[in-house]
């Protein structure tokens, strides 16, 4: 039997009502819907980058927090020894490496929720294909898709939306 849909939710859910009506308990699939697989392909293209850049980000603040702790043992070096020039100067350097390390820890935390949201969309995408199938085969592509996710084979990912596991 061939459903033509737009839309992978609702032909998802037609197949979901079909397989409820007719108790079938395990279906197969194989879906076509270019638009879908190539959103999942530009997904997988910004987590790609995402990635890169989150390593940069952190790479950077944890430097940056390092720079941070180092001024604050000068200076309180500086308040030992009782030299107050010496301690303005390392207080206005730590305010503004202080500032610096914020916009940084800012940066990193606006990349993540950008990661998290195009995780979202990829799962919604994941869930919607796993309702073209019914029983066993859904369960699978859901697993697979979390699997290649997990072990960063996104590439494998619109096979898997496609034809099933």
């Amino acid at each position: 039997t061939v459903i033509y849909h737009d839309c992978m939710e609702t032909a998802g859910n037609i197949i979901q009502s079909l397989c409820d009506y007719f108790v079938i308990e395990s279906l197969e699939a194989h879906a076509e819907f270019p638009d879908k697989f190539s959103e999942v392909e530009e997904i997988c293209n910004e987590l790609d980058s995402m990635y890169d850049v989150r390593d940069r980000l952190t790479t950077d603040l944890t430097e940056k927090q390092s720079l941070l702790m180092e001024v604050v043992v000068r200076a309180e070096d500086a308040i030992v020894i009782d030299d107050l020039d010496l301690v303005r100067k390392y207080y206005t350097r730590l305010r503004n490496m202080d500032r610096s390390v914020r916009q940084a820890f800012q940066l990193r935390a606006n990349n993540h929720e950008r990661f998290v949201e195009a995780l979202r969309r990829l799962h919604k995408i994941i869930e919607q294909a796993a309702k073209l199938r019914c029983g066993e085969p859904s369960r699978k592509i859901v697993s697979a898709c979390r699997e290649a996710i997990a072990d960063d084979n996104k590439s494998i990912l619109a096979k898997y939306l496609k034809f099933g596991v």
